[in-house]
Parts: C-alpha cells; structure tokens; sequence
C-alpha cells in the first residue's frame, strides 16, 4: 500500500504543481527628451536631458497566472525551481535629469 501511495498520490501531487514559466513582459521603458540647444543660448549650461523610466510595468503574457516565474524560493541551484512566500517583482517608476555644463 505504501508504495502505491508514494507511486499515485506523490508523483501526482507534484505534477499538480508544476507550472509553465513562460512569459512575456515589458521589463524597462524609457522616454527621454533633450532640449534643443537654441533654447539654452550661450550660457554656462550645454545641454539638458531628462527623461522618465519605469520598470516591471506589466505582463503582455504569463502562463503561470498568479506569481511571477522569476520568483524564487532563494538563489540557489535548486531554489530557483521552487516559489514559496516571495514578494512580487517591484515596479518602480523614476526619472532622470542630465545637466551638462
């Protein structure tokens, strides 16, 4: 009996489980605008630069519906094949100012 336990209830268990990694995601986007060097006139300043960014904005698709594949249970060789209480991936959101002088 307890061979088939670990046989049918065990192996089935852990097929039950496994889930498809497969995604497609926009992973960082940046727009940047440089202002023309007519508008800064001869003065002490070359050029400016600034721009928006943000990163891990969303999913375009995500065969595991409810966690992120890039989640891992720790970063060993084995820990990245398991999810257990991890936080989401963050999203952030910045910006970036670039004075030249």
């Amino acid at each position: 009996m307890m061979r088939y336990l670990q046989v049918v209830w065990f192996n089935r268990t852990v097929k039950d489980f496994i889930l498809d990694a497969t995604n497609v995601r926009l992973r960082e986007a940046s727009l940047g605008y440089t202002l023309p060097k007519k508008w800064l006139g001869n003065g002490i300043i070359n050029d400016i630069n600034f721009s928006i960014v943000g990163r891990n904005l969303f999913f375009f698709y995500n065969a595991a519906k409810h966690m992120d594949p890039e989640s891992g249970y720790n970063s060993t060789t084995i820990g990245n094949a398991f999810e257990l209480n991890s936080m989401p991936a963050t999203r952030t959101y910045g910006f970036n100012l670039n004075v030249t002088f």
